[in-house]
């Protein structure tokens, strides 16, 4: 992730319904994913298309 930041990847780029890589690693439990984007700076409060953010995500899934 960090490598595909540094050669510019867009990283706010989002699937079909909103949903970028934080999102993503949230759903999936990808503890290592996660904590590498928020390493990166990544924005935690960046809200899909139906408004849920990754911290939203993970507490409807009752992660946290």
């Amino acid at each position: 992730m960090r490598l595909l930041s540094d050669l510019g990847i867009e990283r706010l780029s989002k699937n079909e319904i909103g949903s970028n890589a934080l999102h993503i690693a949230v759903k999936k439990k990808n503890i290592e994913a996660v904590e590498e984007l928020i390493a990166m700076d990544f924005p935690i409060d960046h809200a899909r298309d139906d408004g849920l953010t990754a911290l939203g995500i993970a507490v409807h899934n009752g992660d946290i």
